[in-house]
């Protein structure tokens, strides 16, 4: 009955501004880090290069996602790090390589695939759409006047 009551506030007009990409990105890297958690015996390159695509798409989809799933990780692995007491940095490195490897095609769509828009990209900025909306305006504003007889 809660969730019922839940898409009263879920799915207005905040959910189509971005909310949508927010829990999507949420609830998929909950389903990435479960996965994760069950393949953990059984780690081979394909099924790393699978984490690697989901990881990419999660991405895609929203960064709080993938910060959720970094930090999710992070604990999960701290916590399996601290009950092993082995903090020999060959073994460090060991545990950290995977999860490097899954999230590194994400790290670097990050670094250097931006966006077109913002400063010297090929968007227009909010100030030049207002400046255009507010010309357009006074150039109908203008041709609108009728003689008075």
């Amino acid at each position: 009955m809660a969730p019922l009551a839940g898409a009263f506030f879920a799915y207005n007009a905040n959910f189509t501004w971005g909310s949508f990409n927010y829990y999507f990105a949420a609830g998929f890297s909950f389903l990435l880090f479960a996965a994760w958690i069950a393949t953990a015996r059984k780690r081979g390159p394909a099924v790393l290069a699978g984490f690697a695509l989901g990881i990419s798409a999660l991405y895609l989809c929203h960064l709080v996602g993938l910060f959720l799933l970094a930090v999710n990780d992070r604990l999960f692995r701290g916590g399996a790090d601290l009950a092993g007491r082995d903090f020999a940095l060959k073994t460090l490195f060991r545990r950290a390589l995977p999860v490097v490897l899954v999230f590194l095609p994400a790290a670097v769509a990050f670094l250097f695939f931006k966006p077109a828009g913002g400063q010297g990209g090929n968007l227009p900025s909010i100030s030049s759409i207002h400046s255009a909306t507010a010309s357009r305006r006074r150039l109908s504003s203008i041709s609108t006047i009728r003689p008075i007889f």
